[in-house]
């Protein structure tokens, strides 16, 4: 599969309208979230694990590998804090719920440099970060929860959920 950028969508004429421009050639056939870092020279993208894509190299470096349960999802780039954010599937073996462990990665504009990993205890089935990249919400099997980033306070919305529900 091939990534590419465009100014727009819908030129019916892929690959080559829209000012089209091949970014890098990707070895998988499927793909979820996709992400920018701040300083736009390496992209983050979902592919069974989560990898990255840096223009500097033109090399893709593994973050995290399929832990088996499956994709890694809810990919996103707080531009603040220069921080990925991404859901790892994870099961409960006793309980056998399914969902993802936040997983925040410290980029800070050098994919280079060691990574610290600090994962959530949460089985999260979305995330999403708000506007002002201080704060993000993310849900779970039945609730809604509100996570400060700058604190780590968590603050339960709503509890009790019978559906699940995205953010």
């Amino acid at each position: 599969m091939l990534l590419y950028v465009a100014d727009f969508a819908g030129s019916n004429d892929c690959p080559n309208g829209n000012n089209q421009q091949q970014l890098f050639p990707m070895s998988t056939t499927t793909t979820g979230d996709i992400a920018w870092n701040s300083s736009g020279d390496m992209i983050y993208y979902n592919a069974g694990g989560t990898y990255v894509y840096d223009f500097t190299t033109q090399a893709s470096y593994i973050i995290t590998e399929n832990a088996g349960f499956g994709s890694d999802t809810g990919l996103s780039y707080n531009v603040e804090t220069d921080q990925v954010i991404y859901l790892r599937t994870q099961r409960n073996l006793t309980t056998g719920e399914t969902g993802g462990a936040i997983v925040v990665i410290d980029d800070a504009d050098d994919f280079r440099s060691e990574y610290v990993i600090q994962p959530i205890d949460v089985y999260a089935l979305s995330l999403k970060w708000n506007a002002d990249n201080d704060s993000m919400l993310f849900t779970t099997r039945n609730n809604i929860v509100f996570v400060d980033s700058r604190t780590g306070n968590q603050i339960p919305l709503q509890s009790g959920l019978s559906e699940p529900l995205a953010v």
